[in-house]
C-alpha cells in the first residue's frame, strides 16, 4: 500500500516551492481562464495543480483525481483510489498578497467521506503542514509537530471564524448570521477555508462557520478530516458525503468547531435543522 501521508506532503511541498518560484517572477496573479467549476483561474492555480497532479500520479497508480481547475480525471466510479485536490484555497488572499492561503489533498480509497485515507493541508506563505490518516494527525511547523484544539466551550468566550456571505442571500441565512453574531465575542474573516479549519486544530481558532451553501467539497474535506482526527467535530448541511459528479459540482454550509459543546451552541443560536455529525 502506498505510504499516503508521504506522499501528500511530497505533492504539497512540492506545490509551495513552485508558488514561491512562480511569486519571485512576479507571475502567480497572471489570469489564466476559467477553470473547470467556473473560477477564474491564475497562473499559481494552474501550476501549483499541475505539480501536485505529477507527484501523485508518479507515485500512484489505477487512480481517478478531482481537481479544481482541471475537473474529473478519469472514472471516479471504478478506480481504486481518488485523489482531491485544490491547489490554492484562498486566490483573492494570494493576488492581493495577504498571507494566508493553502494547498489540499484528501485520498479516498472509494467514493464516501468515511473511505478518506489521509489529507493534507500547507499553508503556503509560512510553509506549516497539516497532516493526517487513520492513525492520527501530525502537524509540522519545520520545529515541533503536535496538536492542541482549543478549550473554550462557550460562544462568549470563543474565536469564531465566519463567512459572511450569507448576508447577500438576506432572509432566513442572514437572520441566522445575525444571531450568530450578536452572541459571539470575537469573530475573524480570514479567506481560505481549508487554513481556517487547520486554525482550529492547532488552537488558534475555536470554530469555523459558513452558514449558507458557499464552499465547495475542495474547500473543506482535507481539513474537516484533519480536524476530526484531532479531536475535533464537524457538522454539514448534507447527509451525505460522496465524491459524485453532482456532488463535487455542488456548495455547501458548515460548521467545524474544537468541541461537540461549542458546535451544539452554534447549531441552536443559529436555529438549523442539520442532522448529520461526523466527530
Amino acid at each position: 500500500m502506498p505510504d499516503f501521508k508521504k506522499i501528500i506532503a511530497s505533492a504539497l511541498s512540492s506545490a509551495r516551492e513552485t508558488y514561491l518560484t512562480l511569486a519571485k517572477k512576479g507571475e502567480v496573479s497572471i489570469e489564466r481562464g476559467v477553470g473547470a467549476f467556473g473560477d477564474v483561474s491564475t497562473i499559481g492555480d494552474v501550476a501549483c495543480e499541475e505539480k501536485i497532479i505529477e507527484i501523485i500520479t508518479t507515485q500512484m497508480d489505477d487512480l481517478s483525481i478531482v481537481t479544481e481547475e482541471r475537473g474529473i480525471i478519469g472514472d471516479i466510479q471504478n478506480s481504486k483510489y481518488i485523489v482531491l485536490i485544490d491547489p490554492i484555497d484562498g486566490s483573492t488572499n494570494m493576488k492581493r498578497g495577504l498571507r494566508f492561503f493553502s494547498s489540499g489533498i484528501a485520498i479516498f480509497e472509494g467514493p464516501r467521506y468515511e473511505d478518506i485515507a489521509a489529507a493534507g493541508v500547507i499553508d503556503i506563505p509560512g510553509g506549516q503542514l497539516f497532516l493526517a490518516d487513520r492513525k492520527g494527525v501530525y502537524v509540522e511547523d519545520g520545529a515541533a509537530s503536535a496538536t492542541s484544539p482549543s478549550i473554550p466551550k462557550k460562544l462568549d468566550s470563543a474565536v469564531l471564524s465566519l463567512d459572511f456571505r450569507p448576508l447577500k442571500r438576506g432572509g432566513e441565512a442572514a437572520t441566522r448570521f445575525l444571531k450568530l453574531c450578536q452572541k459571539v465575542r470575537y469573530v475573524r474573516n480570514l479567506g481560505s477555508s481549508l487554513l481556517e479549519i487547520c486554525q482550529i486544530v492547532v488552537g488558534k481558532i475555536d470554530a469555523f462557520v459558513c452558514l449558507s451553501p458557499e464552499l465547495r467539497l475542495f474547500d473543506l474535506i482535507p481539513a474537516l478530516f484533519i480536524l476530526e482526527k484531532a479531536g475535533g467535530c464537524w457538522l454539514m448541511d448534507r447527509h451525505r458525503i460522496e465524491l459524485t459528479e453532482t456532488m463535487i459540482k455542488d456548495r455547501y454550509a458548515v460548521i467545524a468547531a474544537s468541541n461537540n459543546s461549542l458546535l451544539e451552541e452554534i447549531v441552536n443560536v443559529a436555529s438549523l435543522n442539520w442532522s448529520l455529525q461526523y466527530e
